[in-house]
């Protein structure tokens, strides 16, 4: 994520009073979350720059039945990188859809 947006989530976390913020260096979008080990998958920050509209706020359960706050997105370019990421590595997604956002 590029330092100008991570400073927007923080700016909009200390104006709205948001606890237990995710600090800025470790805001990130998951592509894949999947207990099934695809070895030859590497974490790629850098992939290359993807563009994302932010359409709501929600807050998730999570799989340790605690709530997070999450920014969630529409971004085609990440559901596309997903699904790639799925089908070229066999991978499972372990929730019922994969809806791109950003955990703050």
């Amino acid at each position: 994520m590029d330092k100008n947006s991570c400073d927007k989530i923080k700016n909009f976390c200390l104006n709205n009073n948001i606890p237990n913020r995710v600090v800025s260096e470790k805001l990130h979008t998951t592509i894949i979350y999947s207990r099934v080990k695809a070895p030859d998958l590497k974490a790629n920050q850098d992939i290359y720059p993807i563009r994302a509209q932010c359409v709501d706020l929600e807050i998730f359960k999570t799989f340790d039945k605690k709530s997070a706050l999450v920014l969630k997105l529409e971004s085609p370019e990440l559901v596309e990188h997903h699904n790639k990421i799925m089908e070229e590595h066999g991978t499972s997604y372990d929730y019922p859809e994969y809806t791109p956002h950003i955990t703050i």
